[in-house]
């Protein structure tokens, strides 16, 4: 995610587009994040680029934070459940990891 480039809002007909490229105004021609247009845009008129939400549903919310008619699938609540479950250690406070720990002790004797 870019700031401010992540104001400009979706359109299936954009009148702009994101370049990353080398830029002569920088030192050394480094590379920059340009938006540039694609299209005539009115005075005060609404920058729109195309998000090429082809991209796997991963790689649009790593670029883009966000997903477009997020819905979660079965499939996919099930994966997060699973990643959940099998990483829940993790999540869980200290004082829930020493009752885990107190549990599995009591288990073994």
């Amino acid at each position: 995610m870019v700031p401010l480039l992540d104001m400009v809002n979706h359109s299936n007909r954009p009148n702009c587009a994101v370049r990353i490229a080398r830029s002569p105004l920088l030192p050394h021609h480094a590379s920059a994040i340009t938006l540039h247009t694609i299209a005539p845009v009115s005075v005060g008129g609404e920058l729109c680029r195309h998000y090429n939400f082809a991209l796997s549903r991963s790689n649009a919310l790593f670029r883009y934070g966000f997903l477009p008619f997020d819905i979660l699938t079965m499939i996919e609540i099930d994966q997060a459940k699973e990643l959940y479950l099998s990483q829940r250690e993790t999540f869980m406070t200290e004082e829930d990891a020493q009752l885990q720990s107190l549990a599995k002790q009591e288990a073994e004797v």
